[in-house]
């Protein structure tokens, strides 16, 4: 039996609260493609990647560009898991404008609501 794409309403309505939801990080096409065939609920393309991938000392210098590249990414994957993506640092504490300006970014990218 194929699976089913997991999404927002998947994990709130039928499955917060009543399983264990597996969700994993990936940066990148071949990773995206390996984790989903396991069967995670859920990708996430955290800002970690600046210290994982891009060698950064933290978090900070992790541009909204570095974020739509890899979630752009994982995207091509076409998961069934929910695709989840960090919003890096200033990209939202300006304001609600440039939070939702940011984030559509991200969801173009393929940042799933």
């Amino acid at each position: 039996m194929e699976r089913r794409k997991v999404t927002v309403q998947t994990i709130m309505g039928g499955m917060k609260g009543k399983q264990r939801i597996a969700m994993i990080t990936a940066y990148d096409y071949p990773t995206a493609r390996l984790v989903d065939q396991a069967g995670v609920d859920g990708i996430l393309v955290g800002d970690s990647l600046g210290m994982t991938v891009l060698g950064f000392e933290n978090t900070l210098k992790v541009t909204l560009r570095d974020m739509l590249i890899h979630v752009a990414a994982v995207a091509r994957a076409k998961p069934k898991a929910l695709l989840i993506a960090d919003m890096p640092f200033m990209t939202y504490e300006t304001g609600v404008r440039d939070a939702m300006r940011n984030a559509s970014r991200l969801i173009r990218a393929g940042a799933e609501l």
